[in-house]
């Protein structure tokens, strides 16, 4: 499955797992396309689509930008702001631990006195 946009690249046992998938058959090869469309429909919209954004920014004045950049600020401003995060971390007391209540770690084959040389 391609990955999308903004997620980085795959990991290594990520491929991996894929290569193992489709080399037992788990899951299909190629995703097979959509039978209604017409392939070359899609690769024509989707060069159209690459193209458009790119058309229509050279095609705008830069008080058109402008004004479509105050728009979205305002609009993004406008939104009520999301509430605070409980910051409960910083408020809730730490635990008083005893060092009777700690469990001792105790490495096999040696002792804590003695060492061979």
């Amino acid at each position: 499955m391609p990955s999308k946009r903004g997620q980085g690249p795959k990991g290594f046992e990520t491929i991996a797992y894929e290569v193992f998938q489709k080399a037992i058959g788990e899951i299909p090869k190629e995703p097979s396309p959509d039978p209604n469309k017409d392939p070359k429909a899609v690769t024509l919209g989707r060069m159209g689509g690459l193209k458009g954004g790119n058309a229509r920014a050279n095609k705008l004045t830069s008080e058109q930008r402008r004004s479509i950049a105050t728009k979205a600020a305002e609009t993004r401003w406008s939104r009520p702001s999301k509430p605070p995060q409980d910051d409960s971390i910083s408020t809730r007391p730490l635990p008083v631990v005893s060092p009777a209540s700690t469990p001792s770690i105790k490495t096999k084959g040696t002792s804590s006195g003695s060492r061979k040389r």
